[in-house]
């Protein structure tokens, strides 16, 4: 498996910062690095999250889901996101 990265614009209204992301098939949900958040101003709600470990292990982690957008570079594209702000 090959993971791929995009650049993007990541935005909250009138903020934006261009990053990259990472595209994973096998994830089933999408996360956001908690400095992002605090870059952006995005106030999250509070959420339990348990993932599943590479070890077969499950660990239960304290996140919140944040509402985002997501843009290409060029404009052509903006999809709204909801993303687990993680450490």
């Amino acid at each position: 498996m090959v993971l791929r990265t995009v650049a993007v614009y990541l935005t909250n209204g009138r903020k934006q910062i261009k990053g990259n992301v990472l595209l994973d098939e096998a994830s089933s949900q999408t996360y956001l690095n908690s400095d992002v958040t605090a870059e952006l101003g995005l106030e999250g709600r509070p959420h339990k999250l348990t993932v599943n470990m590479l070890n077969d292990n499950q660990e239960r982690l304290d996140t919140s889901i944040a509402e985002l957008g997501i843009s290409s570079l060029d404009g052509s594209m903006h999809k709204a996101a909801s993303a687990y702000t993680m450490e």
